[in-house]
């Protein structure tokens, strides 16, 4: 039954995330995780609270990766390279910045999960 299990369930590589704080006197928060499968396949997924405005950029390091929606002060984006999402290779350490109008907001490291 176990092996049965291992080869539906999705197999994954690696991962990275990093928990997101506020600067400069931003009160939001989130978290990014992006998933690594074996077959290559990534998977980034964005939640992020107490953020203002209409849109928001994901930055890792000075490369935008991801523009995602900010509803009712909220982002629950998931993104998926199988669907055609081009997302970067990022490791460990990488600073993570949310920006809006080019100002970061909120901020953060990857470490590995």
């Amino acid at each position: 039954m176990l092996r049965t299990l291992i080869k539906v369930l999705p197999n994954r590589r690696g991962g990275l995330q990093a928990k997101l704080t506020g600067v400069d006197g931003f009160t939001g928060r989130g978290d990014i995780s992006l998933t690594i499968w074996n077959s290559g396949e990534k998977t980034l997924d964005v939640a992020l609270r107490g953020v203002a405005g209409k849109t928001a950029g994901v930055y890792a390091g000075d490369t935008l990766i991801a523009e995602v929606a900010i509803v009712n002060g909220r982002a629950d984006t998931s993104l998926h390279s199988r669907k055609g999402a081009v997302l970067p290779d990022l490791t460990p350490d990488t600073r993570i910045d949310v920006r809006q109008n080019g100002q970061a907001i909120l901020s953060g490291s990857l470490t590995e999960s």
